[in-house]
């Protein structure tokens, strides 16, 4: 995508938000005061994280310390500013899901649930933090967040809320409380905290900018060594080059995407391609693709001044 591409897909954004921001004012002004909390905190934490994601503003800035005087240890030698950063909103997702699985759970009556809402929140935020650290949340980078990561987070969540309920009943034998809610604050907490993982990852991949001049490239082999090039010439501005699509002789991955890019056919395809997107290279993907398809690709990529490369994973 090019760079105007992802500032319009920017503004369009931001403008989703805000539209987003009046249907909040308006459910809340119908659904009342609970609801309307709920909603205008994911609405800061939302514009928070899209603020992070575009500025790369960092959590906590590395002090330098000051000649010839004291300096606080924990702040000078801060090491973990994304940890710091993550462990920052967690403490704001889990309150608030908590908070939302009282006003679904209660509605109108919810006002004469606060008492046990507000005693129960120090066990229910410290048991759910430390399932979170114990289970190794605070290790992911959020740019790379995987299915192995959401199942992770799942399992955090499922013994988070457990855990709290174990605490609860031990502590305070558990009067008042209802099982509903916690079964709630579970999904909730899941689909909060997942999606804070998430949003790095879709944000980028949704405003990704790639300057026009960057070189044209198809893949030849819509394979795991073709999507394996492709991730790394999506995620590596410095190799300088766009892919546009794939090309495979197997019939049966014609017409698929692999990372939104899509299979345009087989091997035949390239000279058209080349024309009608003006692609100056054509990369191999696998070792393994020989025979007289890549002989008749390396024929047409001769012919039309295209470079034709093999891609590698090299450990040196």
């Amino acid at each position: 995508m090019s760079t105007s591409a992802a500032e319009r897909r920017a503004v369009l954004l931001l403008g989703l938000l805000s539209a987003g921001a009046g249907g909040v004012a308006v459910f809340s002004y119908r659904a009342g005061l609970g609801y309307a909390v709920v909603l205008l905190a994911l609405l800061v934490i939302g514009l928070v994280l899209l603020g992070v994601h575009l500025s790369r503003v960092r959590a906590v800035e590395t002090l330098e310390q000051p000649s010839g005087g004291a300096v606080v240890p924990l702040l000078a030698d801060f090491q973990y500013k994304r940890q710091a950063l993550t462990l920052l909103l967690d403490a704001c997702l889990i309150p608030l899901a908590y908070y939302a699985a009282y006003v679904i759970r209660f509605e109108d009556a919810l006002p004469a649930y606060l008492d046990d809402f507000y005693r129960s929140l120090p066990a229910v935020m410290t048991t759910q933090l430390a399932a979170f650290a114990g289970l190794g949340l605070y290790r992911g980078v959020w740019q790379f967040t995987s299915v192995s990561d959401m199942l992770r987070i799942a399992k955090a969540t499922t013994f988070g809320t457990m855990a709290s309920v174990v605490v609860l009943v031990y502590a305070q034998r558990f009067v008042g409380f209802s099982r509903t809610v916690f079964l709630l604050d579970a999904v909730l907490l899941l689909v909060l905290v997942g999606g804070s993982r998430l949003s790095f990852r879709l944000l980028g991949e949704m405003l990704r900018a790639r300057p026009a001049y960057f070189a044209k490239v198809l893949i030849y082999g819509a394979g795991a060594g073709g999507e394996l090039i492709v991730r790394e010439l999506l995620n590596n501005p410095t190799l300088r080059r766009l892919p546009i699509g794939f090309v495979d002789d197997d019939r049966r991955k014609h017409a698929t995407r692999i990372h939104g890019l899509p299979v345009f056919g087989g091997g035949d395809q390239i000279e058209v391609l080349v024309r009608e997107h003006g692609v100056s290279e054509v990369i191999v993907s696998s070792a393994k693709i020989h025979g007289n398809g890549l002989e008749t690709v390396t024929a047409t990529c001769d012919r039309l001044a295209v470079a034709l490369r093999r891609g590698a994973l090299r450990l040196e």
